[in-house]
């Protein structure tokens, strides 16, 4: 009977990359970990295609994630699931509302230019941040006066997890001693410089984004919103609307609504995808001494980023702020 051996075959190099799935992975990457999740989302090449999904579930908008089938329980919790302006409908967003469930909520995205007017998007998915927003009110029953809530108007600051962040991520950076091992072994340094590709950029990422949450900590929250919100049983052509809620300038997660996220995201799906197909092509000519310690290096950031996952907190700057009935 033979014994295991690690091969540097190309197929089997793929199979460990690409067969090993991780819904942990693309939470952290989608940023519902903050920053310290990002960094450490793609330390393991196991799980680099569900990174590579999360990264196009986080770029495309709502019509086109739901079509390519990329939409998950992760990319609903980042950035929830809206459909085109109800006034300006495309014959395909038309189509995929026939085919979908009944929308959650309408959301009106005030413009910061002229506050007389909106988007008017329908939702059928929440982000995190909203759900827990409208799960801290109660909903107004059929005959019953329209409760409108709005936030109270007192000095808010955002909430800032720096002191558990900061620290994971520049633990982040261990990555860089399998770059180390790998050259020492005899591993040429383009391979463990491809190897680490992804996780250089999500960690400048992870960087960056952790010092925009510290600038706006120390910033002073307005008191309204860009974004009002009708949700509960909406009123459909052959059915009577039921419970209600409706928020009045409720904050927005950036991450649903700004440019920069899903511009963040699209270069991060095409470094990952480089970075598969190129260690493929290095790692076959490669000992198979090379490839165990590769292998061993991905099973330990696969405990770590499970690890990371299970100890951050989800991203909410916005939980601890009050919300009253508007008068």
């Amino acid at each position: 009977m033979s014994s295991f051996a690690f091969s540097n075959n190309l197929v089997e190099i793929g199979a460990l990359t690409a067969l090993v799935g991780s819904s942990v992975a693309e939470s952290l990457i989608l940023g519902n970990r903050g920053a310290a999740g990002v960094a450490w989302g793609a330390t393991s090449s196991f799980g680099t295609i569900s990174v590579i999904k999360a990264c196009f579930a986080g770029a495309c908008n709502g019509w086109l994630r739901e079509s390519l089938g990329v939409r998950g329980t992760a990319s609903d919790e980042a950035v929830g699931l809206e459909l085109a302006e109800l006034t300006q409908d495309s014959n395909r967003v038309v189509n995929l509302r026939r085919k979908t469930t009944e929308p959650l909520a309408i959301f009106c995205h005030n413009s910061r230019d002229d506050k007389t007017r909106g988007a008017w998007t329908d939702v059928y998915a929440m982000d995190h941040c909203t759900s827990l927003l409208l799960r801290g009110i109660p909903d107004t029953a059929i005959g019953h006066p329209i409760q409108v809530f709005a936030y109270a108007n007192y000095i808010f600051y955002r909430h800032r997890y720096t002191l558990f962040q900061v620290p994971t991520v520049l633990l982040s950076a261990s990555k860089l001693t399998e770059v180390y091992v790998l050259w020492r072994h005899g591993a040429p340094l383009r391979l463990g410089m491809v190897l680490a590709a992804p996780w250089i950029f999500f960690f400048l990422g992870a960087i960056v984004i952790q010092t925009r949450e510290n600038l706006l900590g120390r910033k002073r929250e307005s008191e309204f919103g860009d974004r009002d919100i009708v949700a509960g049983q909406l009123p459909m052509v052959r059915r009577p609307g039921g419970v209600r809620k409706i928020v009045l300038g409720g904050s927005e997660d950036p991450r649903a609504t700004t440019l920069t996220w899903r511009l963040f995201w699209a270069v991060g799906a095409a470094v990952s995808v480089a970075s598969v197909v190129l260690s493929y092509v290095f790692m076959a000519q490669e000992p198979s001494t090379t490839v165990a310690i590769w292998a061993g290096f991905q099973l330990l950031w696969l405990g770590v980023r499970f690890l990371v996952y299970h100890l951050t907190e989800p991203a909410n700057p916005m939980l601890e702020r009050l919300l009253v009935v508007h008068p």
